[in-house]
């Protein structure tokens, strides 16, 4: 079991520029959205964030993050515009713009929109709903179209896959649901919807092999993928730990939303609207807990504030 943990010393963690609206990657490997849809990378050996940077004015849909690879995609409802870009992470990221003004009048003018700095940049013809990286391939979907594999340094299409028809809540159920999150596997591509839905691809050929329901009733409202299993959160403030095939092994009920989990030697930490929890319970929180990182064997929490703190079972 992860042990309570004393507090961290030495030079600490740098504050983000301003308030967090989400935060994305993988462990340390992070980017924070911020309110005005800058986003500000993790520097992860000087243990501080790098400069925000707006590299197009409009609304960041999703970001997948591995190590030093990053993809960002960009969704403009009023102009109905979407856009996806991949980075090095170590790399500069600039502005493509000055202002919204300016980049809108480009889009108007169907003027080629580029995004400096990026390792390639497209122009797509829907709205990215969920995406996934690691070191040798990205998964994402594709609203209406379709789910894509790619090369992340070049964005060559590997294949691309249907959209699973997802399992109805109940028989005969005819309810509108949307893709939630996917999540890349070494063999297997796993896709859940916001209805309790899963689904699972072949990662060599986008096939699709198994299909179900999760065991509870209420809505999914975030998964996150440790080494021994799940943790997935349902409307209603309840937070379940789950086996890699699903099945239900403990259920925690929470006092708000949970923002991020992460698994450490099998137990699950999780933080979100003011509180942290984990295996020992739950504890209050000022402020609404948005990412959890390890630094000297020790949990930090991010804060929407962008403050960090420790985790409060591992004070």
């Amino acid at each position: 079991m992860f042990k309570p943990l004393g507090e961290i010393s030495g030079a600490m963690t740098e504050e983000a520029a301003g308030p967090i609206l989400h935060c994305f990657g993988k462990n340390q490997a992070m980017a924070a959205l911020l309110m005005d849809d800058s986003i500000q990378r993790w520097d992860i050996t000087g243990r501080k964030f790098l400069p925000p940077v707006l590299p197009l004015p409009t609304e960041v849909a999703e970001i997948a993050i591995h190590d030093n690879l990053a993809i960002v995609s960009w969704i403009d409802r009023e102009l109905r515009v979407s856009r996806i870009a991949g980075y090095s992470m170590e790399d500069e990221w600039h502005p493509a713009f000055a202002d919204k003004g300016e980049y809108r009048n480009a889009v108007s003018t169907n003027q080629d929109i580029h995004a400096p700095g990026s390792l390639w940049n497209h122009g797509m013809s829907a709205e990215i709903l969920a995406m996934d990286i690691d070191e040798t391939a990205a998964v994402f979907v594709a609203m209406n179209r379709g789910v894509y594999l790619i090369d992340p340094l070049t964005s060559n299409e590997i294949w691309r896959s249907e959209i699973p028809e997802w399992s109805p809540p109940w028989e005969g159920a005819k309810v509108e649901s949307y893709t939630l999150s996917v999540h890349l596997g070494e063999n297997q591509i796993h896709i859940f919807d916001d209805r309790g839905a899963w689904a699972c691809l072949e990662r060599s050929d986008g096939s699709h092999t198994e299909q179900g329901r999760l065991p509870f009733r209420g809505k999914t409202t975030g998964v996150w993928k440790g080494k021994s299993g799940w943790a997935i959160t349902e409307s209603g403030n309840k937070i379940h730990i789950l086996s890699p095939e699903f099945t239900l092994l403990e259920t925690k009920d929470v006092p708000g939303p949970v923002r991020h989990a992460i698994e450490l030697e099998s137990e699950w930490y999780w933080t979100g609207w003011r509180h942290d929890g984990g295996p020992n319970g739950v504890i209050t929180r000022p402020e609404h807990g948005v990412w959890q990182i390890m630094i000297d064997k020790k949990i930090r929490v991010l804060c929407n504030d962008g403050q960090w703190s420790n985790h409060g079972l591992t004070v």
